[in-house]
This record gives structure tokens, C-alpha cells and sequence, in this order.
């Protein structure tokens, strides 16, 4: 019994890493890689609408002043 015992948890655990274990970093590595790109395209696209929103008011206040002066 203790030596079928050992041998089957080898044989899962040889198992395992070969079907279980690999899939998983990798989808977890696709997950990351995703969640990553995404966040830095949304800061990205965030900070550009910042930008323009800024730039946007700056010129309004700037012909607002102009025109009123």
C-alpha cells in the first residue's frame, strides 16, 4: 500500500506539471500581458484627453482674454 501509495502521487505530480501547471502560467502570463496593455492604453488615451482638454481650456481662456481686453 505505501509503495502504490507513493507511486500515484508520482504519477499526478508527473502529470500535473505537464497538463495542469503549464496552461495555467501561461494563461496567467496572456492574462497579465492583457491587463498590462490595457491599463497603459487607457492611461495613455486618459492622459491625451487631459491633454487636449487642457489645451482646449488654455486657448478658450486665452481668446476669452484677448477678446475682453
Amino acid at each position: 500500500m505505501v509503495y502504490s501509495g507513493t507511486g500515484k502521487p508520482n504519477e499526478l505530480r508527473h502529470r500535473g506539471p505537464s497538463m495542469v501547471f503549464i496552461p495555467i502560467p501561461t494563461y496567467l502570463v496572456v492574462a497579465v500581458v492583457v491587463v498590462v496593455v490595457v491599463v497603459v492604453v487607457v492611461v495613455v488615451v486618459v492622459l491625451a484627453v487631459v491633454v487636449v482638454v487642457v489645451v482646449v481650456v488654455v486657448v478658450v481662456v486665452v481668446v476669452v482674454v484677448v477678446v475682453v481686453a
